[in-house]
Order: structure tokens, then C-alpha cells, then sequence
């Protein structure tokens, strides 16, 4: 007879030993899976970490200190936000994550996609002229210049420092109405005829952001809140208005010659619609990943497609590659994995400025990858293209892609000279243009070029290192096509130099000494704004020195009228409506390129 109880006992053995075997498998499969999880989020935390030690590294070896904010993004994850420097030197407030600053061009990019909400909206005609929306401009330019135009920088319309009499001294520091400031230039002449040419403006943008508030009826303001930053979550963003209290604002400030110094306020009425947005790296972040081909709460995909259609190709780029104006920025084709495929690169090219800030916003589009560096200080000479190449490299890894970024390069055959003992023979003054000139200097036997130009309304000066490529030719580092061929004048065995810039070339004629006259008009007693101290021009000979400036014996070399060279920079002289001397602003590769720093003649 079976043993029924026994069986039964069995069978609930077995039972209970499966359940236990199944409760365990439970056990192991979760104790991996949070091991896996464990150590993928391990690895993304050293990965997160790795970039910002190298980062941090890369920050530290710079010859100047970087002050401001960095963020790097690829889709939904963020790699890094870190602040660097002093957002506040008299408070000593350091930059951070949130930290906010002011955005200057980048604003353009709000401005444009505002515009082509209002023409989703029926609002606005983009091929309309715009006499539609403004009868009182002028009808001789109203008639023509149509709202494409405008967003497209094909309207002739010149940048305003260019078309403005005075900007910098007198109007920039004014408040003005916008009538007022549609009248400083709405009658000057065009640089060209409407979309027969490209000229970068900003008071066409300044215009378009005029006629978004009177079809709109609302403000600039509060169309970026509505429709931008509302809809984005950009808690953190605003208009600038030179009244409201922002906390978390970083100071802007300028390179002055011992250091940091306060730069002025700009008059931000000025600014509308075309750089007056204050934002923070992470508000910049959402904005950026908005720019895509797939419908959202901000733009239909049709309005999208056309918001990022290119519509003008400008010039050669990477590999050849044409690289495209669309309404929302410039777009930058590169080719990788051996040219199979293409990564678009919007705002490769484009910057913000502002007195006292510094704005960069790059976007990988098929990647939804990004970078964002933005600076409290004026032309910040830490934000190079070695900066943003650094950066990219890191993403680029990061997203185990294989990109080399090579300039389309020209040569000529160029006479064989005889290699010289030392470089320093190639040191002097040269003139490429009246606005142009270069000083070649060395140290510790490396070849130092100091470039000074003149012709955008402002002045700069950039310094870099020439590496030796040939006998008689230099490669100029960080200036990618950029070339420097020394040939000797049979005539008067002077150095001149064949300056090859890609494709085009020009001469620059070495500089002889002591031969300017009228040199008894820059002789006298001249007052630091910055320094606070007085420092002696005096006439020896044929020549005008200075003692213990910025603490040299100083020769000044007249490169022509009102323009001084010295191995420490240049001084461009200004005088009164009498014709008297005023002031020099004296200017090198690490002051600010509008303001230098001011010496008073006293």
C-alpha cells in the first residue's frame, strides 16, 4: 500500500525547495543587476570625473586665469558644470554653476527664433519688406530690406560702431528711445544693396527685435518670457536694463595692466534684440537642445525645418564642406569615419560680447552633444580656439568619434634663402596696411609675433608664437592657414615679410627708424587713469622715448600719425577738435581690445 503520507511529504519538500531556489535566483539576479547598475554608474561617475580633472588641468595651465562658467552636455547628460574664477572680486564671490552672465550676440539666436514663432503665428511676413511694420523708417530703405533680409545679415545694414558716429564715445553711453536710436543710423548708406552681399548687423537685429513688440504688442521682455524661457523652464534668464538687481550676477571686468579692473556699464537700451540677454550655462543648456528637426512646445516641425534650413553658403570649411548661413546660426559640416558620415556644428564660429562678459554656445546636432564656456571678462584671451579644441577633443572621446578638423591650406613656391645664425634678425616694425601692422620679436630663441589691426571700429592686438616650418617660413600658432614668409629687399637689405592667409596674400614693408617728423606734438607729461601715475614722453634726437614706462625705458616707433609701436605694445594717440593731443590708449595682447587702458596728457 503506497505510503501516501511520505509522498506528500515529498512533494512538499520539493515545493518549498524550488520556492527557496527561486527566492535566491531572485536574490543573485538582483544582486547583479545592481552590481551591473552599480558599475555602469561607477563608470560614468569616472568618466564625469576623469573630464573634469582634465578640464580642471587644462584650466590650470592657461597663462592667464580663466574666470567664468563651462558646461559640457551629450542628450540628457551633463558631463560638467563648473564655475572658475571670481564671479565678485570685492566680495570675493567665486563663479559657480549658477552664476549668471551677460550673453551679448547670443541673444541674435532668441531674437531669430522669436521671429519665426511670429511667422508660425501669422504674425509676421518673412518676405515682406519692412515699410509694412515701420511706415516712419525711410522709405527709401524700408521699401527694399525685407525681414529675411534682416535674419539673414543680407539687409546691408552696417554694424553699428561702423555706421554711428561717435559710438563708443558718445552714443553707447546714452539712453535712447527707440526712435532715437533708429534715427542714429536709418538713413546711412547701405553697405550694399538688400541680399546682394553679407554684412553682419546689429542694428538689424535691433530692428527686427522692434518690430516683434509692435506686431506682438508686447515687450522684447516679455515675448522671451512667453515664448522662450517660460516654455524651456529658463528660470534663471532676463533682459538687462542697467536697473534691476540680478543676484548671482557675475561683475564684468576688463584686463587692465596690473590685473582686473571694473569695466563701465553699457547702456543696455542700446542692446535690444541683439545682445542683451542675461542667462546662466544651465539655461543655455535647454535652450540649445530645443534646436532640432522635431516639433515641441516652442516651434511646429515645419517652422523648425525652416528655422534650421541653410540658406547661404558663405565659405570652404572643414573638408571642404561649405559652411551655411540658416536663421538660427551658422551651421558647419565635418565629415568623419573616413567620409562616410556627417556631424553638423552649430555656432562654431559665433560669439557673445558684452563690456565685461564673454559668450560661447557650440551644438553637435546629430549628437544632441554641447559645450558652453561664458566669461565675466571682456574679451577674455583664455577663450582661444586651443580652449575649444581642448573641449571637443573631450566630447569628441566621449563619444568615440574619430573627427580631425583640417584647414584646406595653399601654397606657392617661394625663393630658397640662406638659414641665418640667429632669428632675431627677422625682429623690427612691418606694415601690411595703414591699419595693419606687425612687430616680430624674439625670446629664448623662439620667433613672437604681436599683430596690430585697425578697420572693424575697434582696435586689437593678438599675440602669438611663429614655429618654423622652412628656412625662411613660420607657421603662426593658434591661426590655422596663417603664414609668415621672410624674403630680404635686394634694396635696402631689410626683411619683408609675405603674409599668407589661406588662399590670399599680402606684403608687409619693414618699418625704418627716424624717419617721421612732427614728433614734438606727442612730447610732454601723460597721466594714468589706471595706474595713477605720470610718466615723462620726451624727443632724443630723432627719436621719442619715455623713462620707466610700466617699468622699461621705452623707444616709441612712429608706425604713422597718431600711432605709436614699443616692444611692449602700441599707443594710438587722440587729439582735440584744435588738434592738440588729448590721450593715448595704450593696447596689447592681454588689455582689452575697445578700451586699452587711457594715459591723459596733462
Amino acid at each position: 500500500m503506497p505510503n501516501y503520507k511520505s509522498t506528500a511529504c515529498n512533494n512538499t519538500y520539493i515545493q518549498k525547495f524550488k520556492q527557496q531556489l527561486e527566492f535566491n535566483m531572485k536574490k543573485i539576479i538582483c544582486f547583479l543587476f545592481m552590481l551591473i547598475s552599480s558599475i555602469n554608474t561607477n563608470m560614468v561617475l569616472a568618466q564625469t570625473r576623469s573630464i573634469e580633472n582634465r578640464l580642471d588641468s587644462y584650466i590650470k595651465s592657461l597663462p592667464d586665469k580663466f574666470n567664468g562658467t563651462i558646461l559640457i552636455s551629450i542628450g540628457d547628460q551633463i558631463l560638467i558644470n563648473k564655475g572658475y574664477g571670481m564671479a565678485n572680486l570685492e566680495n570675493n564671490i567665486q563663479n559657480n554653476s549658477n552664476t549668471k552672465y551677460e550673453i551679448g550676440s547670443v541673444t541674435k539666436h532668441f531674437t531669430a527664433l522669436l521671429t519665426l514663432k511670429m511667422a508660425e503665428k501669422g504674425l509676421i511676413d518673412l518676405n515682406a519688406t519692412i515699410d509694412k511694420y515701420l511706415p516712419d523708417y525711410p522709405k527709401d530703405f524700408a521699401g527694399k530690406i525685407t525681414i529675411h533680409q534682416l535674419l539673414m545679415h543680407q539687409s546691408g545694414i552696417g554694424q553699428h560702431y561702423n555706421i554711428i558716429p561717435d559710438y563708443f564715445d558718445v552714443q553707447d553711453k546714452l539712453f535712447h528711445t527707440q526712435k532715437e536710436y533708429l534715427q542714429l543710423f536709418w538713413d546711412t548708406k547701405l553697405a550694399h544693396e538688400p541680399g546682394h552681399g553679407y554684412t553682419y548687423s546689429s542694428p538689424g537685429y535691433y530692428l527686427l527685435a522692434v518690430i516683434l513688440e509692435k506686431i506682438a504688442k508686447i515687450s522684447y521682455a516679455e515675448l522671451l518670457q512667453k515664448y522662450i524661457f517660460d516654455p524651456l523652464y529658463m528660470n534663471s534668464s532676463s533682459i538687462a536694463n542697467n536697473l534691476s538687481i540680478i543676484k548671482e550676477k557675475a561683475i564684468g571686468y576688463k584686463k587692465g595692466i596690473n590685473g582686473l579692473v571694473n569695466n563701465r556699464q553699457e547702456e543696455e537700451s542700446n542692446c535690444l534684440g541683439a545682445g542683451d540677454i542675461i542667462s546662466t550655462t544651465i539655461d543655455l543648456y535647454k535652450f540649445q537642445k530645443i534646436f532640432n528637426h522635431t516639433e515641441d512646445n516652442i516651434l511646429t516641425k515645419e517652422y523648425k525645418d525652416l528655422l534650421l534650413k541653410p540658406q547661404t553658403p558663405i565659405f570652404t570649411g572643414y573638408d571642404g564642406n561649405k559652411i551655411f548661413l540658416s536663421y538660427s546660426a551658422e551651421i558647419s559640416p565635418v565629415s568623419y569615419n573616413d567620409g562616410k558620415e556627417i556631424l553638423n556644428i552649430m555656432w562654431e564660429k559665433s560669439e557673445g560680447s558684452s563690456y565685461g562678459y564673454r559668450a560661447r554656445i557650440t551644438r553637435f546636432m546629430e549628437k544632441d552633444a554641447c559645450y558652453i564656456v561664458l566669461s565675466n571678462v571682456q574679451a577674455d584671451r583664455t577663450m582661444t580656439s586651443d580652449m575649444y579644441n581642448f573641449i571637443e577633443d573631450l566630447l569628441f572621446e566621449k563619444l568615440n568619434m574619430d573627427i580631425r578638423k583640417v584647414k584646406n591650406t595653399y601654397t606657392w613656391n617661394t625663393p630658397s634663402y640662406k638659414r641665418e645664425a640667429t632669428i632675431n634678425i627677422y625682429e623690427g616694425f612691418y606694415k601690411i596696411t595703414d591699419n595693419s601692422f606687425v612687430l616680430i620679436t624674439s625670446d629664448n630663441n623662439k620667433l613672437i609675433s604681436r599683430s596690430f589691426q585697425n578697420g572693424y571700429g575697434f582696435d586689437n592686438v593678438t599675440q602669438n608664437e611663429l614655429i618654423p616650418e622652412k628656412e625662411n617660413v613660420f607657421r603662426v600658432k593658434g591661426q590655422e592657414g596663417l603664414r609668415y614668409f621672410f624674403t630680404k629687399d635686394s634694396l635696402n637689405n631689410n626683411y619683408n615679410i609675405i603674409v599668407q592667409n589661406n588662399a590670399s596674400k599680402d606684403t608687409a614693408k619693414c618699418i625704418e627708424k627716424n624717419k617721421y617728423q612732427g614728433l614734438m606734438d606727442y612730447n610732454g607729461l601723460y597721466y594714468s587713469v589706471e595706474l595713477q601715475k605720470s610718466y615723462s614722453f620726451e624727443i632724443n634726437g630723432n627719436n621719442l622715448i619715455t623713462k620707466n614706462f610700466l617699468n622699461n625705458n621705452v623707444l616709441l616707433v612712429p608706425l604713422k600719425k597718431d600711432l605709436f609701436g614699443c616692444n611692449q605694445g602700441f599707443l594710438i594717440f587722440h587729439r582735440y577738435p584744435d588738434g592738440k593731443i588729448r590721450d593715448f590708449k595704450f593696447l596689447n595682447e592681454s588689455l582689452d581690445a575697445f578700451t586699452g587702458t587711457l594715459f591723459i596728457k596733462e
